[in-house]
């Protein structure tokens, strides 16, 4: 999956994101409540509404242009998208008892030959190649009901093999003893049967980092040597990461670290070690062609791991043709990406804008580059 724009409305915040237009690697930099983080969550959750069948807790408009099969390791050819969706005022009860708000337009167009292939208003519901449409949820995309048919399957696909900060919010949570057993069924299956773990399903899963290596480290020893490798590199003296049960927590299980002859359950595991644990498999578990947000990347990060991760993430980018969103307010890391990766993000009265870092004459001379950023923020202010 490729994001190429996107443009999002809350009429229940108030909050509008202009049209957002994204390269390969982006930074996006600016004030503290610029609206960064906005748009990453913006972005995060609508790909939860196609991919997962989340519904929507506010009115809003969200559009977003995106590409299957971008780059030039993938294996299907490439198809662009735009997606619309829109929601109601009315609050209707969920499947999860939660307030959501019904979609009263949805539309997925073939940027191709122009071809509606959604087209959704109100009760009314139109798929390219069906002739009879069954009544279906208001409260789901059209995409993830039918998430079993070519091409919504594809694109669900791409779109679960994203790392969003959905994945970021659930990469420290436990890991319950009745989920890891069922782990175990499905590995155990797998090499009874000689066969290779699917690795795309195990990625579009979404599944805490001690999981997520846990699988890795039983599955693929290669993948999880070189992920080893890379982490010592940083942390030379890490011998090992596995999941233990902890004695609290109702006996769930914890990421755990070998260090110096002894194992450390995740809370005794320093913040920095735990963060670069999780970039580091995001970039060593990833598939080619995916999206990864990683929301201010310098945060628990020491002076010896700055420059590793941005290195890596500048390096993934161009090897597996993967798509960064980052933000950050670290001058290290904004001095390392390129200017020309800059996204200058502003927010005046709730509407957040973009603009290229070199719209805005930032990026002349590199030495130069921060202290250009800050002047800029310092003039939106005065």
């Amino acid at each position: 999956m490729y994001i190429n724009w996107i443009e999002y409305e809350s009429k229940t915040s108030g909050q509008k994101i202009k049209h957002v237009e994204f390269n390969q690697l982006n930074l996006l930099v600016g004030a503290s409540a610029a609206g960064k983080t906005s748009i990453l969550r913006a972005i995060s959750k609508f790909i939860l509404v196609m991919s997962l069948g989340h519904s929507i807790t506010e009115q809003c408009k969200f559009k977003i242009s995106f590409s299957i099969g971008k780059g030039r390791l993938s294996e299907t050819a490439q198809k662009d998208y735009l997606w619309e969706i829109e929601t109601g005022k009315e609050d209707v009860l969920s499947a999860e008892n939660t307030s959501a708000c019904p979609i009263i337009y949805e539309k997925l167009k073939d940027l191709s030959d122009g071809t509606d292939i959604i087209d959704r208003q109100d009760n009314k519901l139109n798929i390219k190649g069906y002739d009879n449409i069954p009544l279906v949820s208001k409260l789901q995309s059209a995409i993830y009901i039918f998430c079993e048919n070519n091409p919504y399957d594809i694109i669900v696909d791409d779109m679960m093999s994203s790392f969003t900060l959905y994945n970021q919010n659930i990469a420290f949570n436990s890991v319950s003893h009745k989920m890891l057993e069922q782990i175990k069924e499905i590995i155990q299956d797998v090499k009874d049967k000689s066969q290779p773990i699917r690795w795309h399903y195990v990625v579009r899963n979404k599944f805490p980092v001690s999981l997520f290596i846990y699988i890795v480290k039983n599955t693929n020893k290669n993948k999880f040597s070189l992920f080893l490798e890379d982490l010592q590199e940083i942390f030379p003296e890490i011998e090992d990461v596995h999941i233990h049960q902890s004695s609290l927590d109702n006996g769930n299980y914890y990421l755990s670290v070998r260090q110096n002859g002894h194992w450390l359950l995740q809370p005794d595991v320093s913040s920095g070690i735990m963060r670069t644990i999780y970039f580091l498999s995001c970039l060593h578990f990833c598939e080619s062609n995916s999206v990864m947000f990683f929301d201010e990347l310098e945060n628990s990060l020491g002076v010896n791991c700055l420059d590793e991760i941005v290195e890596r993430i500048i390096q993934k980018s161009m090897e597996k043709d993967i798509q960064f969103l980052l933000t950050s307010h670290h001058p290290y890391i904004i001095n390392q990406i390129p200017t020309n990766s800059w996204l200058v993000i502003s927010q005046k009265d709730g509407v957040i804008e973009s603009n290229r870092a070199i719209e805005l004459g930032i990026g002349r001379m590199k030495q130069d580059n921060f202290f250009d950023l800050i002047n800029y923020i310092k003039r939106q202010f005065a």
